[in-house]
């Protein structure tokens, strides 16, 4: 049984994958309120990742209203940083970070056909762009030693249902058993290619993304765009 670490395990996707994946994997959590893991300091976090085979990597954080403006933003660089260069020298073999729809604009794709990796990027917004900076970090960082899935999540929820009202949102939704479904195609993929990354997205009414991958990942559930009945005032 692989042993994988999930940082950022007490958030939304986090807690999807340490429900559906439990029975599958050695599951090694990681976050400031589990067990007091510091992602932002790089001293002995080699050690909490030595003995695993991969990690997925979840954890992001989020600026406080006291805090110094760009802080947010830089420190979560620093972080991706910390844990690929402490992955890498524990000898952690594959990993599977987060990056997000986001680092591309898709609310104006017109087709034809779906949106896919091809076209040149244009973040949606300064997290959007965050995404594509860490993206270039890992295919930097990736080699046969180390091999690096960046998934451009969609929406994952809390109760794994499709967003009751917002169209969009359910463009983009991604279901717990298609999540847990991608992980575990990277995850025990064979030969994985040293540097991928994918759209995350269950295969919704009207969807914008591509989500064609070299893993054979084939996202199974769907939520139609349309918007419940019984939600209408």
């Amino acid at each position: 049984m692989k042993t994988v670490a999930v940082t950022g395990a007490s958030g939304a996707i986090g807690r999807a994958l340490m429900q559906g994946l439990k029975d599958v994997y050695d599951l090694r959590p990681m976050s400031r309120s589990i067990n007091g893991t510091d992602l932002m300091n790089p001293e002995g976090l080699e050690e909490k990742f030595r003995g695993c085979d991969a990690v997925i990597h979840l954890a992001w954080g989020y600026a406080r209203e006291s805090e110094v403006p760009g802080r947010s933003s830089l420190n979560n660089i620093l972080m991706h940083r910390n844990v690929i260069d402490a992955t890498k020298a524990a000898g952690v073999k594959r990993a599977i970070m987060a990056s997000s729809v986001h680092a591309d604009f898709f609310y104006d794709w017109m087709g034809p056909g779906l949106l896919g990796l091809d076209r040149q990027q244009r973040a949606n917004g300064l997290y959007g762009g965050l995404k594509l900076l860490i993206e270039t970090l890992d295919e930097e960082a990736a080699d046969e030693n180390y091999r690096i899935a960046d998934i451009r999540y969609g929406g994952v929820t809390d109760d794994g249902q499709p967003h009751p009202t917002d169209t969009w949102e359910r463009r983009v939704w991604l279901s717990h058993p298609d999540l847990c479904a991608m992980a575990r195609a990277i995850l025990d993929h064979d030969d994985p290619p040293a540097y991928a990354k994918l759209y995350a997205v269950s295969d919704n009414e009207h969807r914008v993304h591509d989500t064609a991958n070299p893993f054979g990942w084939v996202p199974q559930d769907a939520a139609p765009v349309d918007i419940r009945d019984d939600l209408a005032p």
